[in-house]
């Protein structure tokens, strides 16, 4: 994978005209290709992996024992693990990224112009609201991407949620001074988070998946009894250093142009 030359996703004529489109114009972030090569090959036992079940974990100090691999489990669910260093970037940073991109798939290419294809909010007038704090205008939001990684671009429907309702506990959230990004819903096969602490310097994002996993009844459960490959954690561990490695470039400048501009 590494940084070999890839496309270029198209914008439109329109994108050329907006005040950010100056950063489409600008190279991916580099990733070192001996980190790409280390994930790739950061295969995980079962026992290594963050159950679901015991998500607050990330709110201890120090590192859990995993902190970036794949597996597929024996039960037929998958996981990933990503832990990233995002210099200059601050918890509210990210709460203004997660409301702001999704309203203009340009927002989101810059992102990533190479895999990120498209991006929609369906709650247009809540992102919007100025009234609302940057986290309560994604939260109980769905988003339409479009994006690359592995053999076939996915579209998919984010569910954005609080993170209190996938089972994170609301007493060490009322503590906690970063911010958590949850994506969960009875309809979706994977319930995933960001949880973004501060760390000298900037903030650290920590990535988990879990593949075949729902929320039902605000309980994570198996989806259904499909088995999945392993190649579907492992691309995306990928795809997530990639995307958050030129993220952590971007938003440190990107922020105070555009933050008050929904």
């Amino acid at each position: 994978m590494a940084n070999e030359a890839k496309r270029i996703l198209p914008v439109t004529e329109e994108d050329k005209q907006k005040s950010y489109y100056k950063y489409y114009l600008e190279e991916m972030a580099e990733v070192p290709a001996e980190i790409y090569e280390q994930a790739a090959q950061a295969k995980l036992s079962p026992d290594q992996v963050l159950s679901v079940h015991d998500l607050n974990l990330l709110f201890e100090p120090g590192y859990l024992p995993a902190e970036r691999g794949y597996c597929a489990l024996p039960d037929g669910t998958a996981y990933m693990a990503n832990i990233l260093f995002m210099p200059d970037v601050t918890p509210e940073m990210i709460d203004w990224w997660f409301a702001w991109h999704t309203l203009d798939t340009l927002r989101y290419k810059i992102w990533n112009r190479e895999d990120h294809m498209y991006c929609m909010t369906r709650n247009p007038e809540q992102v919007r609201d100025p009234k609302l704090s940057w986290r309560e205008k994604y939260q109980n939001t769905l988003c339409d991407i479009t994006e690359a990684f592995g053999p076939e671009p996915k579209d998919v429907v984010v569910p954005f949620i609080p993170p209190q309702d996938m089972g994170f506990d609301p007493e060490k959230l009322k503590d906690f001074d970063g911010t958590i990004i949850a994506m969960a819903s009875e309809d979706s096969r994977t319930t995933s988070c960001h949880f973004v602490r501060p760390v000298p310097g900037g903030v650290e994002l920590r990535t988990r998946f879990w593949f075949g996993i729902c929320l039902r009844n605000g309980k994570p459960e198996r989806f259904d009894d499909s088995r999945l490959p392993e190649e579907l954690p492992k691309s995306l561990l990928l795809h997530n250093i990639k995307e958050f490695t030129n993220l952590a470039r971007l938003l440190p400048r990107i922020f105070p142009e555009e933050r008050d501009n929904f």
